[in-house]
């Protein structure tokens, strides 16, 4: 599976909304009957384009100003739906509902980038309180295809309330999804792995394609994150890419990611990987497990699969990395 944070080149988009310029677009439903905080729901590539989504416009009760977020992460959002961990904040801001049965616009921080055939989970939500509501409707399985064309399909997901509280499901996001489309060969960056340590942090690509440079940043909560060091790209290449740079993390947990920046100073901001503080006596791995806590090996090897996984030492501390 081709990593879901890539970023694509947009080819002459045609603008068919005046604050959203993309050359595709797709269309739930905005027939709501019910609503909470949040929806969540899956986007999947039908596998003739890489996509790259710019905008999303739903339907939100009136009342003015929401204060809304936007939740991404590889792969489905079945059985996802109260981890956190398993989702990293892609977009966040505010904007005023147009109302029930209307389009309200919400321009992302920097593209949904879906590899071919690939899946990306998306949580749009409010922050709670006295904040308007996301209309949905009530689906009938989970997971099942409600609306698609042939670039793309909206899955069924769930109703949310804020942040990753009480579920209900299913349910039928109510919306519009603005999207450009890419060639499956164009993609600019395949991150194959990004995992670290308490000393050093490592990250390779399977290909590259005019890609200017990588930023590295940290964070306390996974939320407010700092630039702590920028590492030139390798430009356009089909071999495979290492990178690492020297860290030292001085708290019991740190976060960090990568974002990648092309030439033409676009970016794509790539999953979030937590790391351990170095302990005195560094213990000794016992079990990577996947994230349902099925172990996969007793040590840590480089030849895991593409996903997510915990990697559990033999004093009970844990480590999320992401293989890729």
């Amino acid at each position: 599976m081709k990593n879901l944070m890539i970023l694509f080149i947009t080819i002459i988009p045609l603008i068919v909304n005046s604050q959203c310029s993309t050359t595709s677009e797709v269309t739930s439903t905005y027939g709501h009957n019910n609503g909470q905080d949040g929806v969540m729901f899956d986007v999947v590539s039908n596998g003739l384009n890489a996509i790259e989504i710019n905008c999303i416009e739903s339907n939100w009760d009136p009342g003015g100003n929401i204060s809304y977020e936007i939740y991404i992460k590889d792969g489905s959002c079945i059985g996802f739906a109260t981890s956190s961990a398993a989702w990293s904040l892609q977009s966040s801001g505010s904007v005023v509902s147009a109302g029930n049965g209307n389009a309200t616009l919400i321009t992302l921080d920097s593209i949904i980038g879906i590899g071919c055939l690939d899946t990306v989970g998306i949580y749009l939500t409010n922050t709670g309180g006295s904040n308007p509501n996301a209309n949905y409707t009530n689906g009938t399985s989970l997971g099942q295809v409600y609306s698609s064309n042939t670039d793309i399909s909206i899955l069924q997901g769930y109703g949310k309330s804020y942040p990753f509280g009480s579920t209900y499901g299913p349910r039928v996001f109510n919306g519009t999804i603005h999207y450009n489309t890419v060639g499956c060969s164009e993609l600019p960056v395949e991150l194959y792995e990004f995992y670290g340590d308490c000393k050093a942090l490592y990250w390779s690509t399977a290909s590259e394609s005019n890609n200017d440079y990588f930023i590295v940043e940290s964070s306390l909560n996974g939320t407010d994150w700092t630039e702590v060091d920028r590492i030139d790209g390798a430009g356009t290449t089909t071999e495979v890419s290492k990178y690492s740079i020297e860290q030292l993390t001085r708290h019991d947990m740190q976060y960090y990611r990568l974002t990648q920046v092309d030439y033409d100073g676009k970016s794509e901001t790539f999953d979030a990987i937590s790391i351990q503080s170095c302990n005195p006596n560094k213990p000794g791995v016992v079990g990577v497990y996947d994230t349902m806590g099925k172990l996969i090996k007793d040590d840590l090897v480089r030849t895991l699969a593409s996903g997510i996984y915990i990697v559990r030492y033999s004093d009970g501390s844990t480590q999320r990395i992401f293989f890729k």
